[in-house]
């Protein structure tokens, strides 16, 4: 299917439209680029699917040069990202106070236009005329979006609309006005929103179909994808999700998504950090991923993908061979083990340093070689009694010979801190390593230890998962130090709140988690990784719900 991306400019004036295209797809490219190279290479042999709706100058009468910008867009390409100094300056306090006025201006309708702040009389006044549609100057501003739109609607073409700022407000009236007003067929796979004012009451209040008792919303859109960078005061009310979820319950889209927990905007110039503009959007890895994904046809939601927590500890012992077999015999792709080294240094399957709770018998793992440890019978006997007596400890290197029988299944291996605090972190790295290499294209070395999972990359060039002790900002900064392919999070720790989900290169893996529903909630938000202790009545209840 061809596709097509209409970029939907914000308010003030703009350059030479095809100037400013060459600039904005060039910043798209290098945020695809950042995630995806392969994706970024792809889209860069088509040029010519990337359409502009250059309405600043219907509103404005002028262009503007850019070339004094050129120079600092070059500068954030080659970035890979904001220094200390420009994260300290986006969160900076008077950015706080300034929100809080905002919020209660925004809050008490009326009062906003009060507000004794130049942005904010800047804003109103440039929009005045578009709200007001003075002269018929917003229907031909939105008429330039729907043309864009309709034809690639009639051309069978897959759409991404993306809409900066004021643009994201044009882009979604000229959606309403084509399926309430014009009754004409609108089909766009993906809405995405940056630095949008769209979850301000004072805009809600002047979209079409806002003002009316019933509110009524655009139709025709599959997913809808918001970013918001951290200090960015134009999107005031970060999320759109809480405004607009009748959109869903109304099936007029399948899903909205706000990303605006540490996504940030590290776009500079001579006037200094300006975290609204859109090329710091465009280059963010965030937007760059939202792209690469629609570009890959992987943008739709997606179910969950269950984690088998040590195997299948409700029915058969925890981290022994029979629940593993028996969680991958039930339908698990993704299985999580616990590592610990015996006395002499094997890494065997096991949770805990002591051997009580899974063997009946008390006594320190490292104490006892491997050939004492199958003396063992790992049955769980205060969960499962007499049932499971007999079953031996696994060694890792045994985990991973039955793991190449199942090459559809992925493994994240936990190295317990008590053995890499009583052998020694690199000994203790080394040794899991070497045991997990005939599978290990397919396993992610995961740790509460950070310094552990550090080394396994540095060393080894393992995929690395990181288990969060707290969530504050310090282990924020270090996640973003380390950069794993996972953060792990009990579902305790992880908020409810979407802002507050750090953005990154990284996937969420969220356990334990043995509802269905719950596991959805989490899918919704884009935490798709849900360690489960029940795999198969998990997997059974997913099934059913979605008819299979």
């Amino acid at each position: 299917m061809t596709k097509r991306i209409i970029y939907v400019p914000g308010k003030n004036l703009k350059p030479e439209p095809e100037i400013h295209r060459v600039q904005l797809w060039r910043c798209l490219l290098a945020g695809v680029r950042r995630v995806q190279p392969n994706v970024a290479a792809e889209m860069e042999r088509a040029p010519e699917s990337f359409f502009l709706a250059p309405w600043n100058h219907i509103l404005y009468r002028r262009h503007v040069s850019l070339d004094e910008d050129i120079p600092w867009i070059d500068r954030l390409i080659e970035t890979n990202g904001p220094t200390e100094e420009e994260r300290q300056e986006a969160e900076a306090w008077h950015k706080v106070a300034i929100k809080i006025m905002y919020a209660i201006g925004d809050h008490f309708h009326g009062l906003i236009k009060w507000i004794p702040d130049q942005r904010i009389k800047a804003m109103i006044a440039d929009t005045a005329p578009y709200f007001d549609n003075e002269n018929g100057i917003a229907d031909a501003i939105r008429a330039i979006v729907k043309r864009l739109v309709s034809e690639a609607t009639g051309n069978g073409e897959s759409v991404l609309l993306i809409g900066h700022s004021m643009g994201s407000v044009i882009a979604y009236d000229a959606l309403w006005q084509l399926t309430h007003l014009d009754q004409h067929p609108c089909d766009v796979d993906l809405f995405l929103t940056i630095g949008s004012p769209l979850g301000m009451r004072y805009v809600q209040k002047h979209l079409l179909g806002g003002h009316t008792l019933h509110k009524t919303f655009p139709r025709g859109i599959s997913a809808w994808e918001n970013v918001s960078a951290t200090g960015d005061l134009i999107s005031l009310d970060k999320t759109v999700h809480d405004d607009f979820a009748p959109m869903i319950e109304s099936n007029y889209t399948e899903s909205i998504r706000d990303h605006c927990g540490g996504v940030y905007n590290w776009f500079r110039n001579h006037q200094g950090l300006n975290v609204h503009r859109s090329y710091g959007y465009l280059v963010n890895p965030v937007v760059g991923q939202i792209i690469a994904d629609w570009w890959r046809g992987q943008h739709k939601e997606k179910p969950p993908v269950l984690v088998a927590h040590r195997g299948y500890p409700t029915k058969y012992p925890e981290n022994t061979m029979i629940g593993y077999e028996q969680a991958v015999k039930a339908g698990a792709r993704v299985v999580e083990t616990d590592v610990q080294l015996s006395k002499d240094k094997i890494p065997v399957l096991h949770h805990d340093a002591d051997t009580m709770r899974m063997s009946g018998v008390s006594g320190s793992l490292f104490d006892l070689t491997l050939a004492q440890l199958k003396q063992l019978d790992i049955y769980c006997p205060e969960r499962f009694g007499e049932q499971y007596r007999g079953t031996p400890i696994t060694t890792l290197a045994e985990f991973c010979t039955f793991m190449e029988s199942v090459p559809e299944v992925e493994m994240l291996v936990e190295i317990k801190p008590h053995s890499v605090e009583h052998f020694g972190l690199e000994l203790t790295v080394d040794r899991v390593v070497a045991a997990i290499k005939p599978v290990v294209d397919r396993c992610a070395i995961i740790s509460f230890h950070d310094g552990c999972i550090a080394y396994a990359r540095s060393a080894h060039q393992v995929r690395i998962g990181w288990v969060l002790p707290k969530w504050n900002k310090q282990t924020e900064d270090r996640a973003r130090e380390l950069s794993p392919e996972f953060i792990l999070v009990s579902r305790q720790r992880f908020p409810n709140n979407s802002c507050k989900i750090w953005s990154g290169p990284w996937r969420w893996v969220v356990y334990v988690v043995d509802d269905a529903s719950q596991a959805n909630r989490y899918a919704a938000k884009g935490i798709r990784y849900i360690e489960t202790d029940q795999i198969g009545e998990m997997l059974a209840e997913l099934d059913s719900e979605r008819g299979q």
